[in-house]
């Protein structure tokens, strides 16, 4: 018996594995990714995008060493959106290598303390006294650096790339943080040198960061900030829309979104006529924004919502919807910060989070909370978030092909919901003209978000721009509208 154990196991080298499939390769792309991105925790340093160069390229030879007529469609698909995924990580880091160059003049103290983090990780030996004599030189650059900023505009980063510098700042303190109290915490005498020179350095890093992010930038965290992004120009949106997978242009989505455009005007102005107001469609919205309920009742109209939202499918037999999907969902109300950002509504993990007044808002904001979520607007927005929307869909997806999960996108993601929108509004979910001009704003909301963005990475239209527009042509509050730009430029 021994021998012939003996026997097995000396044979079992022998044995050819089965080939990896499809579904493993990408949980072993990600996973080993991932491993490389957390030990390189700052994403714009050479060494890391050096390190996943190679390992991209690695990648891409091992994914056409697949035979791809051994492939079936399933393991086709798999393999596009694999390649596919591995390009698109290529192109990010080298917009990433074009943003460092262009950072490097206002950060010429960065490769100092990517050093000594470096070192750390190699264990060499650090000496007390020059250690102290590095940070020291180190304070003096960081300042020498912020003066440079201070100076002739010309020399100044524009308030995007100032929002970055910031940004990479803070990083570069935590990594100069990490290695020093590493060294501190074991050393006393390495402690009794640097201590002072390190809290210098790690001001003028604090420093120069808050004057970036504060005077350059004018981001002091306040209600008023200004929205500052970075448009991407036409070459690298036609390049995200590629890898997107879409065959169409800038332009031609633009055309797409002005046709969908004035389609929701027509109706809009049909929805008017029938609520006797002669098509004047901005009198139908303000008639509609002011039927909300009152304080404290949001929540509980967003349930009524969801429960007569999923009778309305059942009703229909439109969806299956699984037991354990229809009881794990539930209602949570949104902080005035929140709404900053997010004046409607989002999906949080097996919860829709509502926006409403709150007791601490000033009182015009109040009432444009409570006009922006009023009834109609509100029974468009609740399927959308909970079932069959995102509720539903999250659940299928923790459940089916999960190893699809890193290639997701908005264009399922909000795709799915509005395709749901679409489907009630032609169903009859609207059942009086007020309730078809609520779910027609929303609509048209989502068309001049296509023509927004879009324009907005092509620099036809400044955020200011498109605040204007969504309140003067989309019927959104100027709150709401201001809030929904701040999250597509800084969310």
């Amino acid at each position: 018996m021994i021998t012939s154990l003996l026997a097995l196991a000396l044979a079992l080298p022998l044995v050819q594995a089965a080939a990896p499939t499809l579904p493993a390769l990408i949980d072993r792309y990600v996973t080993d990714r991932r491993a490389l991105e957390r030990f390189h925790d700052l994403a714009w340093t050479p060494r890391r995008l050096d390190r996943l160069d190679a390992f991209g390229a690695e990648w891409a030879a091992r994914l056409d060493g697949v035979p791809w007529d051994g492939l079936d469609r399933e393991a086709r698909i798999d393999w596009i959106l694999l390649r596919n995924l591995v390009d698109r990580d290529a192109a990010e880091r080298a917009d990433a290598r074009g943003k460092a160059a262009a950072d490097a003049p206002f950060l010429p103290f960065a490769a100092t303390i990517l050093d000594l983090e470096h070192g750390r990780w190699t264990l060499e030996e650090v000496d007390g006294e020059t250690a102290a004599e590095t940070l020291d030189r180190l304070a003096e650059r960081v300042d020498a650096a912020r003066e440079a900023t201070e100076g002739d505009e010309a020399d100044r980063p524009t308030p995007e790339q100032a929002k970055r510098l910031a940004e990479k700042v803070d990083g570069l303190k935590r990594w100069l943080d990490r290695w020093h109290a590493h060294g501190a915490s074991f050393d006393p005498v390495f402690g009794w040198w640097t201590e002072t020179p390190h809290r210098a350095a790690a001001e003028a890093l604090d420093g120069y960061a808050r004057h970036l992010r504060e005077s350059v930038a004018g981001l002091k965290g306040k209600d008023d900030d200004p929205i500052v992004g970075q448009p991407l120009g036409v070459e690298a949106l036609t390049r995200a829309l590629r890898h997107e997978l879409l065959a169409e242009s800038p332009a031609e989505l633009i055309a797409v979104g002005e046709r969908e455009f004035a389609w929701c005007d027509e109706e809009l102005r049909r929805a008017a006529d029938a609520m006797g107001l002669d098509g004047d469609v901005a009198a139908a919205i303000e008639r509609v924004k002011d039927d909300h309920v009152a304080p404290g009742e949001q929540d509980d109209l967003v349930r009524s919502l969801a429960r007569e939202a999923i009778a309305f499918l059942d009703d229909r037999d439109l969806v299956t919807i699984p037991p354990l999907c229809r009881e794990t969902w539930r209602v949570d109300m949104m902080s005035p910060r929140e709404q900053r950002m997010l004046p409607f509504a989002y999906y949080g993990g097996q919860k829709m989070v509502a926006a409403f007044p709150t007791v601490t808002m000033p009182h015009d904001t109040k009432r444009q909370a409570m006009r922006g979520n009023n009834v109609a607007f509100t029974r468009c927005v609740t399927p959308h978030e909970l079932i069959p929307g995102h509720h539903l869909q999250g659940f299928a997806g923790e459940r089916e092909r999960t190893h699809r999960r890193p290639f997701r996108t908005p264009f399922l993601g909000e795709g799915w919901c509005l395709y749901w929108e679409f489907r009630f509004l032609d169903l009859g979910w609207a059942r009086t003209p007020e309730e078809r001009i609520g779910m027609l704003v929303w609509r048209r909301h989502r068309a001049a978000r296509v023509l927004l963005s879009l324009k907005y990475h092509l620099g036809e239209i400044s955020t200011a721009g498109m605040i204007d527009f969504l309140v003067e042509r989309a019927g959104l509050e100027r709150d709401g509208a201001t809030g929904e730009v701040r999250r597509w430029i800084d969310g």
